[in-house]
């Protein structure tokens, strides 16, 4: 609606509606208004217009036992105060004029109780009676009893404040409601009292409360609501209470209760420009709250809503309620970005933030965030979203000193405990540098340690992490962070242990260099992750920060790494990608434990262009410094590895004041299936300008000793880990390797395989040191191990080390096309025990030799089962034949004859002239059932043969090829 202005002579005129009327007075520029009709307490004054021009007073002369003016304007004429408005004693002034209301540059007030403008038609009472502007002949006997609600029309006029500072004294209510309600580059100020604007729709009723400091409004029942706009302007309550209602829009503005409430509710609250809704406390008693409740609330360019705890005092919380959440950028030199917060820089704890919201957005260096600066706790950062949670990009300023990364934050920088987040939403999105982290960044304090981080729980069906920021600084990604750089606090000063990551959802992506990471850089233990999911697939690199993808618990201090837990059904890790547990500095690593109900698959390897940055995927746990190294252990039906990936075990460390490099882990594959390790990886580097190519096999690998920027691969000191596998079928093919290592000083681990069946095609099992003793290597497989195409089975001792042993025990063993399974060293030989009911190799294949010469060879042992050749046969009788078959066969006399006998079983032909047939051996001598064992006793091949399929095949008797013809028989043919 707008505004009706008068001409500047239009005043304060009476309209004489009342029984007795208002009288007003001037004296100089001061309009003195007595009379009005008095009822108990109230005093009713009515005017056709009310108006305060610059430089003039309104005082109302009313006695000292009134508490309630109530004022009303029946004209067409909008009010327009620009002057002082003035009352007698502590009464509250009601102003209503349903034309509207206009506060000037100059307007100010001087009363003792609180002050009410609205453009409301009416002032409503418990009694039924009403104080109408719109009809003031309707009601004759007016209230004794105190106002109990604004009545509004079908379309509210406006309130303007322009440049006007109101102010009521301490524990009074400054209350502006209208249709649409402005604030230009103004002030409204009530210490430790409360404010409230409101803005209204048409026939509404606004209720009024009254309360020891003022007055409450309250909008139960009220579904359309006006819009509120503060631009350039202060509403400050300090320890009050602020209520704003309607659609808010703040541009370069404050809404302020320093230790008191304040509550806004509309269907859209904008903040812009710089602007603020702040509650402090720095006082000792709990602060106040901020709770907001919208359809929309947006906050940008540089605004905030914050509560803080500047001392002893506790500071609130704060609450949003709201369809859309959208936190974003900042002010225009990029030094004050947009934040939803609640920080303590005192003694007393950080309040909470709780978002209830279907979408949440924060971008372009926005956040929400918990802190707490000095000894007190931060508060806990929650946030349930029934549709998305969106956390986009980074800011940083154009001189690259000032910086905010979009997302959730929860940290510590003091002695005082971090608090947690959680989020609960169907889909999660982190990308282009946002990020969600809980960290402690605190040094301590004395003998006092620096808090500790909390805890992050993601709850979501969908997660999806992906790339770093605007120019590579930072990866996005969950965190969970001891030790982090900040400006004034190095990253390896944090003492305090780092929060636990647990990650629940139906699919987790983490791709482009994003990252899930707890890790510690200071003396605090970093933090656990555990993820529970359906499908995870970790892939890809950032070109800009030229950082892989990963799922990482890592320590670059002196405080322990902590460990990863996977529950999932398939696990995939891709292009370079990791999951890893990794100690860089002092401390140890902690534990990989993957458990997967259907698959784990580790595929490739990727190379950062132009430059030799490259990176396998896999499965890592590694010790760089003294502290023992991490193991991993993965259970799943299927493991899949190829093309350069692999799973890895590793002590890098080469020591320290004579203490040797920490132990690596253990490696323990359970694959109840298969293990499928197949290819090789090779990717292009360049180095000083030239173009080099590096290849790596797939497998599993438990090193001491690998090629590091900082550290080569011959300096490793610590003691290798052991490899473990235990599957139904292991195959290794194509270059991949199965594979316990020394390149340093430090001794190899062994290895142990336990399988059905196992088949190498040009693949390795391989034991290796360089100066230390050979690795041994124990293979128990149930059926066959088959090695062909070039494969081996080898451990190889350096020349300052005795060999390694190789146990092998297999119903049958294969060794064809050039393969081998060797035993060597560069001192004693080590020893090769096979056991097997079959064995098919040939010439060398299997050795054990040592450098030294044959004297120092080891021993090879072949153990097959005693086989004799009358074992299980059965005495039979024999029957001496008397009688010739036939006269005609009888020896001729001086003839050089042989003679047909019966010699055994069988049957006998109807006449020893004519051949056999089918029909006339049907006779058995045996029982149906033999009651000799059946023994399966392979025997030497002695020929070969082609079945039916074209196939070459080994036979224990040598096959004839003759061809056989029956001939006529005739006993006395030459």
């Amino acid at each position: 609606m707008l505004i009706a202005t008068n001409p500047a002579f239009a005043q304060i005129v009476p309209d004489n509606t009342l029984s007795v009327n208002s009288v007003v007075t001037p004296q100089g520029n001061i309009k003195l208004i007595n009379g009005g009709t008095v009822a108990g307490s109230n005093l009713f004054h009515s005017f056709q217009e009310f108006s305060v021009l610059t430089g003039e007073t309104a005082s109302f002369n009313n006695s000292l036992n009134i508490q309630n003016i109530l004022t009303r304007v029946t004209g067409n004429s909008a009010s327009n105060i620009n002057g002082l408005l003035k009352a007698t004693g502590n009464a509250n002034l009601f102003l209503i004029n349903p034309n509207g209301i206009i506060f000037g540059r100059n307007a100010t007030l001087d009363i003792g109780g609180s002050f009410v403008a609205s453009t409301a038609s009416s002032i409503k009472f418990p009694d039924g009676n009403e104080f109408s502007a719109i009809n003031p002949q309707s009601t004759s006997l007016l209230s004794i009893t105190v106002p109990l609600g604004l009545q509004f029309p079908g379309m509210p006029a406006n309130i303007i404040n322009r440049t006007a500072n109101l102010q009521v004294l301490p524990e009074k209510t400054i209350a502006l409601v209208g249709g649409n309600v402005t604030l230009e580059n103004s002030q409204l100020t009530a210490p430790q009292g409360r404010i409230e604007l409101g803005s209204v729709a048409g026939n509404s009723l606004v209720n009024l409360n009254s309360t020891a400091n003022g007055w409450t409004l309250g909008y139960s029942g009220i579904n359309n609501f006006g819009n509120i706009k503060l631009s350039q302007s202060t509403v400050s309550a300090n320890s009050g209470n602020i209520q704003v209602q309607g659609d808010i829009q703040l541009s370069q503005s404050t809404v302020s209760a320093n230790s008191g409430n304040i509550q806004v509710q509309g269907d859209r609250v904008t903040l812009t420009d710089g602007s603020r809704i702040v509650s402090d406390n720095s006082g000792s008693q709990n602060g106040g709250e901020i709770f907001v409740r919208a359809k929309d609330l947006t906050v940008t360019n540089g605004s905030r809503i914050t509560v803080q705890a500047l001392n002893q005092g506790n500071a609130g919380r704060i609450n949003v309620q709201a369809d859309a959440v959208e936190v974003s950028g900042a002010s225009p030199d990029n030094q004050v970005f947009s934040t939803i917060a609640a920080t303590s820089r005192g003694t007393g704890d950080s309040g909470s933030i709780n978002i209830t919201t279907n979408r949440l957005t924060a971008r372009d260096g926005g956040d929400v965030s918990v802190t707490s600066f000095n000894s007190g706790n931060g508060g806990n950062l929650t946030v349930n979203a029934s549709e998305f949670v969106e956390l986009i990009g980074d800011r940083i300023s154009s001189d690259n000193q000032n910086f905010s990364r979009s997302g959730l934050f929860a940290a510590t920088e003091g002695t005082g405990n971090g608090g947690d987040i959680t989020i609960n939403t169907p889909n999660l999105q982190v990308r282009d540098g946002a990020r969600v982290s809980v960290s402690t960044r605190g040094r301590g304090e004395g003998a006092k340690l620096g808090g500790q981080g909390g805890n992050l729980l993601v709850n979501a069906k969908v997660i999806e992490l992906s790339g770093t920021g605007s120019n590579g600084r930072f990866a996005s990604g969950l965190f969970a962070l001891s030790g982090e750089t900040r400006p004034t606090i190095p990253e390896n000063a944090a003492t305090g242990d780092g929060g636990d990551i647990r990650i629940e959802t139906g699919q987790l992506i983490i791709q482009n260099g994003a990252q899930v990471s707890a890790g510690t850089a200071g003396s605090g233990q970093g933090g656990n992750i555990t993820v529970q999911a359906d499908v995870i697939d970790i892939t890809g690199a950032s070109i800009l920060n030229r950082g892989f993808s990963t799922l990482a618990a890592t320590s670059r201090g002196t405080g322990d790494s902590g460990n990863i837990s996977i529950d999932t059904r398939q696990l995939r890790v891709s292009d370079g990608a990791d999951v890893s547990v990794t100690a860089f500095g002092t401390g140890s690593s902690g534990e990989l434990n993957v458990r997967a109900s259907d698959l784990v698959e580790l595929i490739g390897a990727s190379a950062i262009p132009n430059s030799a940055i490259f990176s396998r995927s896999g499965l890592f746990a590694a010790t760089e410094g003294t502290k023992d190294g991490g193991s991993i252990t993965v259970n799943a039906p299927r493991l899949v590895i190829k093309d350069g990936a692999r799973i890895s075990v590793s002590t890098r460390g080469r020591g320290e004041n004579g203490i040797p490099g920490g132990r690596g882990g253990n490696l323990i594959v359970n694959a109840s299936d298969n293990i499928d390790l197949s290819g090789i990886g090779q990717v292009q580097l360049v180095r000083d300008g030239q173009i080099e190519t590096s290849r790596f096999a797939s497998g599993l690998f438990a090193l001491s000793g690998e090629p590091r920027p900082n550290i080569g691969e011959n300096e490793a000191t610590g003691i290798g880990g052991n490899l473990e596998i235990n599957t139904g079928l292991l195959s290794i093919r194509d270059g991949a390797e199965v594979s316990v290592s020394a390149r340093g000083s430090g001794p190899a681990g062994n290895l142990q395989a336990r399988a059905n069946s196992i088949k190498l095609d040009n693949g390795s099992i391989i034991g290796l040191t360089v100066l230390g003793n050979g690795a041994n290597i124990n293979l128990q497989v149930q059926d066959s191990l088959q090695l062909r195409g070039n494969s081996q089975i080898s451990t190889t001792a350096g020349e300052s080390g005795n060999g390694g042993n190789i146990t092998i025990t297999a119903d049958t063993l294969a060794i064809l096309e050039n393969s081998s399974i060797s035993a060597n060293a560069g001192r004693l030989g080590g020893n090769v025990q096979i056991t097997t009911q079959g064995l098919f190799a040939l010439g060398d294949a299997i050795a054990a030799t040592s450098a030294l010469g044959p004297q120092f060879d080891g021993i090879v042992t072949i153990n097959t089962p005693d086989v004799t050749p009358s074992q299980g046969l059965v005495e039979v009788p024999v029957l001496a034949p008397e009688n010739q078959v036939t006269q005609a066969c009888a020896a001729e006399v001086g003839k050089d004859r042989s003679q047909f006998i019966i010699t055994g079983r069988g049957g006998l032909p109807p006449s020893p002239t004519e051949p056999l047939s089918s029909e006339a051996v049907r006779v058995s001598a045996t029982t149906e059932r033999s009651p000799l064992p059946l023994n399966n006793y392979p025997r030497p091949a002695t020929g070969w043969g082609v079945n039916s399929f074209g196939e070459v095949v080994l036979t224990a008797n040598a096959a004839n090829t003759q061809t056989f013809r029956l001939p006529t028989v005739d006993c006395h043919v030459r």
